[in-house]
């Protein structure tokens, strides 16, 4: 009789055995893993380890790394937009809107938009509507003020492009005047086609009750007294980072050129309104040619560079009224 009991009591231990290891390996399911269950409770991990991250930094559009800035996207008050203003850097020909970080690990894999030139036409007439502003600093063009020609407006964004509008005259037609206007900022909210006006550009052409009207407006030339004038901005040099910006033009400039090794090499234009050429243009004087939205040239030779500082030219493009 002892035989028969101790074949069970060993039957019972290895039953026993085998629902302990059955307990210790299922949830209360009995289908999910403990151990699986485990490692779905772990850390989820943090964005550096993401691996739809860059590991380094985003390559930046047409970027220029300027040793001193200017031109670029403060906003300042107006009734449905706001305008750049030249306080804050741009970088590079990217919208301002979405700006590339420069350091490692960067929040976004999406390069932001290039811009691009617009092309500048002399005989279309535009229509939009016109808000106003009051101006905060010189404007996303970078220029000084003209006392002959004191009203200035911004240009929308579509139709700024690299800054192919600034320092052009357009002629704006309002409800109740017609007024010379002088392009001097970036209005980076307004349509294709708006303007918005300084509040005395404004007052020129509209009544302000109401702070907005349609009007129409063309690229007009205006007989400026003088030659065209070169300035080259804080930090340029001859040799490594050549600014220069083309300022007191009768027409709206459409490209730069310089001459260098025998052969005319063309400057690309920024949307702070410098012309900007890496590396440098080599030793001065320099030798420009200068083309409008006319299709005037006009060459200009012994330039010589100079910091932070304006030179004049010889030559001026023809008065096209």
């Amino acid at each position: 009789m002892s035989r028969p009991f101790a074949a069970i009591g060993i039957v019972l231990t290895i039953s026993a055995l085998i629902l302990a290891a059955y307990q210790l390996n299922t949830n209360d399911d009995g289908d999910t893993q403990v151990l699986a269950k485990t490692r779905l409770t772990q850390p989820a991990p943090t964005s550096s380890e993401d691996p739809t991250e860059t590991s380094g930094p985003l390559p930046t559009t047409n970027a220029v790394l300027p040793p001193t800035l200017g031109g670029g996207d403060g906003s300042v008050s107006a009734p449905t937009s706001g305008n750049a203003d030249a306080t804050t850097p741009e970088l590079s020909n990217s919208a301002p809107e979405s700006t590339t970080s420069t350091t490692a690990r960067p929040t976004t894999t999406t390069p932001p938009p290039a811009r691009s030139h617009v092309s500048v036409s002399m005989t279309e007439v535009h229509s939009g509507t016109a808000t106003h502003y009051t101006p905060a600093g010189i404007g996303n063009c970078s220029l000084p003020a003209i006392p002959d020609y004191p009203l200035t407006a911004a240009m929308n964004d579509v139709d700024y492009g690299l800054a192919d509008y600034c320092g052009a005259f357009v002629e704006v037609t309002g409800p109740t005047a017609t007024a010379v206007v002088r392009i001097t900022n970036r209005c980076p909210g307004c349509p294709k086609g708006n303007l918005d006006l300084t509040v005395e550009t404004f007052k020129a052409v509209a009544a302000d009750s109401r702070g907005v009207a349609e009007i129409t407006w063309k690229v007009v030339s205006q007989p400026l007294e003088g030659p065209l004038l070169f300035h080259f901005k804080k930090g340029s040099s001859s040799r490594f980072w050549t600014a220069v910006q083309v300022r007191n033009h009768r027409n709206p400039v459409v490209s730069l050129e310089y001459w260098r090794d025998d052969q005319w090499v063309n400057v690309p234009r920024f949307v702070w309104n410098y012309f900007v050429m890496q590396g440098g243009m080599g030793e001065d004087p320099f030798r420009f040619r200068l083309t409008d939205a006319f299709g005037n040239v006009v060459e200009e030779s012994g330039i010589v560079h100079k910091e932070n500082a304006t030179v004049s030219g010889q030559n001026q493009f023809p008065y096209m009224g």
